[in-house]
């Protein structure tokens, strides 16, 4: 069913231009709250409807401003995973700096954001450690938010959640 309804919509929404973008967007977030299981196309969803009111234009930015945002990026990855308490704070910062400093917008090449989100949701899916997709899915979420070069640590996020859900593992087996 989630296939047939949510991805679809959302792939579609990269596509069209306003206002059957928001359309789409107000489709996709009802076809959301109708599946009621836990899909990483609802992290995805939240993901395009926050950038699609945050992006407003297509801009060019000097190289400072794309440095910057992807310097803020790594910091919230790092921050995710170093003390989650500050996860909505995070998000927040996210939010916001993609609003201030406009660096990214999924809308403006369709296709690449179509991979990207390909590449997200095989994360979210695949066996990386992710015990809660809403918690731990948003943790994969960057992937949308910069360049292609700055996947050379998706390695490293990668063997960290699975040494960290085979150490989980390892110390429920000892306790029992």
């Amino acid at each position: 069913m989630q296939w047939i309804l949510g991805w679809p919509l959302l792939i579609l929404s990269l596509y069209l231009h306003d206002p059957y973008r928001e359309q789409v967007l107000a489709a996709q977030t009802i076809v959301c709250t109708i599946i009621e299981e836990k899909r990483p196309f609802k992290i995805i969803t939240m993901i395009y409807v926050a950038l699609y009111f945050t992006q407003l234009s297509e801009k060019h930015h000097p190289i400072n401003i794309i440095i910057l945002h992807h310097v803020i990026m790594l910091c919230i990855s790092i921050i995710q995973y170093t003390n989650p308490n500050y996860k909505v704070l995070c998000w927040t910062l996210i939010i916001w700096t993609s609003r201030w400093l406009g660096s990214v917008n999924i809308y403006a090449q369709p296709i690449r954001t179509t991979i990207k989100s390909i590449i997200l949701a095989g994360l979210i899916q695949g066996n990386w450690g992710v015990r809660n997709e809403e918690r731990d899915g948003l943790k994969w979420s960057w992937i949308l938010f910069v360049h292609e070069i700055a996947w050379c640590v998706l390695p490293i996020q990668i063997l960290y959640e699975v040494y960290y859900k085979n150490k989980q593992e390892n110390r429920m087996i000892s306790i029992v």
